[in-house]
Formats: structure tokens, sequence, C-alpha cells
């Protein structure tokens, strides 16, 4: 799958949900940069080598997964084959100063949760507002059995808590490294 659309694709999801990633060290603007260039490489490859964009094994991902955080590219790499396409991802991650693909991962996740966190910024209360909207208008919906207003509203808390425990642990020194960084990363991610 290619690896811009699944990079996308968890910025989308936790966009919605929200992420946390807890790391020992803080992020640095040194890394975010490197970050954004072996993006740029990456997309680059991707173009020019079709047998590239499989790299990263996607596969696994199980969606019910989202409930324990936001999906993992460290442990997505771990799982991938040793084929040419990671031998050509990690060649690349290391000309940009990253000691090993697993290392890049590591670094992919702290940007992906914090600039979730930065891109959602304020927005915490309206969507918790929101979702609590939501629930009252379930539990006022005529024509749903109570076991359906129940699962509804059982989905509703689960979104809530999900959102709450992804935000918790990104550490605002990582947001405020992304914050810097933002708009190169916003169009890296934009860049086919």
């Amino acid at each position: 799958m290619n690896t811009v659309y699944m990079q996308r694709f968890w910025v989308f999801v936790a966009f919605f949900l929200f992420s946390s990633s807890v790391m020992a060290a803080n992020l640095t603007d040194s890394q975010v940069k490197n970050y954004i260039a072996t993006i740029n490489a990456f997309n680059q490859m991707e173009a020019s080598d079709s047998d590239f964009d499989d790299w990263l094994d996607e596969d696994d991902f199980d969606i019910s997964a989202l409930e324990q955080g936001m999906p993992s590219i460290e442990a997505m790499i771990k799982k991938s084959p040793r084929d040419s396409s990671y031998k050509k991802a990690e060649a690349e991650v290391k000309k940009h100063g990253f000691a090993s693909l697993q290392q890049w991962g590591q670094v992919a996740d702290k940007v992906n949760a914090a600039m979730v966190v930065a891109m959602m910024a304020g927005e915490e209360a309206n969507l918790h507002n929101e979702m609590q909207r939501m629930q009252a208008e379930i539990q006022g919906m005529e024509g749903l059995s109570a076991e359906q207003k129940e699962m509804m509203l059982s989905m509703a808390t689960a979104g809530m808590n999900m959102m709450d425990n992804w935000t918790a642990g990104v550490p605002e020194a990582d947001v405020k490294v992304i914050k810097r960084h933002l708009k190169e990363l916003n169009q890296v991610m934009d860049n086919d």
C-alpha cells in the first residue's frame, strides 16, 4: 500500500479520534526536518519504483485496535518483510540522520501524534460537547429499542474515552516543535 496514503490515513484517523504516543525523549526540530525530508524521498521513490510502495506492512492492521491507541508505524515496520524495498527504505532513512528504520518509525509515531494534537488545538471542548449532544439525541430517539440505544451510547462513550486516552500522553514540547513545522508537514502529507 502506498506509504503516503498510509500516512494520510493515520493522520485522518487520529484527527477524528485524537492520538498520543508516549516516548522518553521529546522531538527536536532536526528530527522533524529529517522526517519531512525522508517522506519527500519516499514519495519520489514510490513515484519511480512501483515495488517500493509495499515496503510497509499495513495488512495486519486491525481497526478494533484503535481503542488501544494510534496505530504505530514502528510496530508495522517491525512486522514488515525484510525485502529489497525494506532495505531501500532503511538506506534512505539513514541518509537523513536516522540510525535505523525502527528509529525513524519511533519519530514518525511521535510526529503523527503531535501533529494531530497541534491540528486539533482548542477543539477538545467542542468535540466533547458534540459527543454529549449526540448522546442526548440518541436517548431521545423514538423507534429504537433500549438495546439499540444502549449500543449506540456505548459506542459514543467508547469514542470519547478513546479520544481522551489518545491525547493524554503527547508531550506539549513535541506539539510546540510540530507547530513550527506544521505547514511543511501538511505539504509533505499532501504531496503525491
